[in-house]
């Protein structure tokens, strides 16, 4: 299933009473280029955050979409890291970031895609749950 297609399958899940929803062009475009590091999960939260907002229109445009995802969306490059274990995270990378940033992200990352268990995002990253904690606390 391709990435339009799941948007669309989507979004009719979450669209009321039958009404045609659409996406427009420039939505298209962004859907196409991101990488979804979410997977079906952020693309399930960023259309249900534009369904939303979209109210009774018809076509989901720019200004439906989540701030911070037009913000990932747009900014930087999205670089493919492969984890020690064979996995592959995708990770927004603007000019200029460093090492510390490109850590924090990383880190947010995992937690994120652990559902919060910081046991399995230390895993994930090969380090201690100790040294994650610490990690996390540091200041920016």
């Amino acid at each position: 299933m391709d990435r339009l297609e799941l948007a669309r399958s989507i979004i009719n899940s979450l669209v009321v009473f039958d009404r045609p929803v659409s996406l427009s062009s420039e939505v298209i475009e962004v859907f196409e280029k991101h990488p979804w590091p979410g997977n079906i999960r952020q693309m399930h939260s960023v259309l249900r955050t534009a369904v939303a907002l979209l109210g009774y229109g018809n076509e989901i445009a720019l200004e439906h979409l989540p701030e911070d995802f037009l913000d990932q969306s747009s900014q930087g490059e999205h670089v493919a890291i492969r984890t020690e274990h064979g996995e592959t995270a995708t990770l927004l990378i603007a000019d200029g970031t460093s090492l510390e940033s490109l850590e924090k992200i990383a880190i947010r990352e995992a937690v994120r895609e652990c559902g919060g268990n910081m046991a399995a995002a230390a895993r994930r990253l090969g380090i201690s749950r100790n040294t994650l904690y610490r990690k996390m606390q540091a200041p920016d």
